[in-house]
């Protein structure tokens, strides 16, 4: 795996950009956008969605815990050096778990507060956004997790399909930094490219910050693009 860097300086040219783009649109399968929800208004129905989405994020975490003790040799091994026996792993994973709970039970008090809001975060004024194809809209979700931010947080990720109507929009815009929308939503940012599961290209908007996580193979492609970058 090829961890690249690239700071804005080297992408800020739009024909690197459109580069990149055409680069991450042919080796990805899916595109995400997420709003933090400090931006964003709940709908009806959509409180109980979003608690709901976040617990079961939690059981997923706590699975796949559990998961790659069992399956990872390298995991297992290390975490019996720290705890000695497998009944005290099972002890530690039981206490993350509950840490996990006690988290969610911050996150209802967050969501139930935004939702008291008033105002409306959805105004943009004289900015225009671009805005995403319905056709090519998989689902959203709420999460607590950003594939750009270490902190916390509380977003609502929205999932397309990439093909040639989004890479067409992705290319039109020619700003990977800029607001998108769908949908009547505004302020989508931190546009992450992924094939299936697999992160290949993140980007933080705030931060002006993009990384790619490449193949052997495909780095030997980014290569002939011929855009500056900093192996991380």
């Amino acid at each position: 795996m090829v961890q690249i860097y690239l700071e804005y300086d080297s992408i800020h040219f739009e024909q690197n950009v459109k580069k990149l783009i055409e680069f991450c649109c042919s080796i990805s399968n899916k595109l995400t956008f997420s709003i933090h929800m400090s931006m964003y208004n709940f709908l009806s129905n959509e409180v109980t969605i979003a608690i709901n989405d976040i617990y079961n994020e939690y059981l997923e975490e706590d699975k796949n815990r559990r998961w790659k003790y069992l399956t990872n040799s390298e995991n297992k091994i290390n975490l019996l050096n720290l705890y000695n026996t497998d009944e005290k792993v099972e002890e530690y994973f039981d206490r993350l778990k509950k840490y996990d709970l006690i988290e969610l039970e911050n996150v209802k008090d967050l969501v139930l507060h935004l939702n008291e809001r008033t105002e409306d975060t959805r105004l943009l004024g004289n900015y225009k956004t671009t805005s995403l194809p319905h056709d090519s809209y998989l689902g959203s979700r709420f999460t607590v997790y950003s594939h750009c931010t270490l902190g916390g947080g509380l977003y609502k990720l929205f999932c397309f399909q990439i093909d040639e109507e989004v890479k067409g929009k992705l290319l039109e815009k020619s700003d990977l930094l800029a607001y998108y929308s769908y949908n009547n939503v505004n302020f989508l940012e931190d546009p992450g490219f992924y094939h299936n599961d697999e992160l290949i290209c993140s980007i933080c908007s705030h931060e002006q910050t993009f990384f790619l996580f490449l193949k052997d193979d495909q780095y030997l492609q980014f290569k002939k693009l011929e855009i500056q970058h900093n192996l991380a």
